[in-house]
């Protein structure tokens, strides 16, 4: 299965987010992208955070995108990994990533990574 172009991914995300009337796309956010290392960031302008989207290739050919939701007002992450296979639905996957934004940041925190922070590392990796 083809993996879908990251930004038509990222503008998929926005859209399922203006259908679920989440205040965080009122307002056209800003758009970093590196396409030679497919990722790309979304930051929201209301400031209540951003996503950042990889796409990538497993060892056994598998094509993987992970999305990570980063919420400002906690600073809490949460990732989810779409693995597409067979007759995998683009709109209906990403539109349950959109549910878990306006769900809001998850219960319990994640355990903060050591050495440099992720958010660190992609503004390196997309030139930010």
């Amino acid at each position: 299965m083809m993996a879908p172009r990251i930004l038509s991914l990222l503008s998929m995300f926005e859209t399922a987010l203006r259908d679920r009337e989440s205040p965080s796309v009122a307002k056209p956010g800003t758009r970093l992208v590196s396409f030679h290392r497919s990722i790309a960031r979304l930051t929201f302008a209301d400031g209540s955070g951003d996503v950042v989207l990889q796409c990538f290739t497993l060892a056994d050919g598998q094509t993987c995108i992970k999305m990570q939701l980063r919420w400002a007002s906690t600073g809490q992450i949460s990732i989810h990994s779409l693995y597409p296979q067979g007759n995998f639905q683009w709109e209906e996957e990403v539109g349950r990533v959109a549910d878990a934004w306006t769900e809001g940041p998850p219960a319990e925190a994640p355990v903060a990574p050591t050495g440099a922070s992720g958010l660190h590392v992609i503004e390196h990796l997309v030139g930010a």
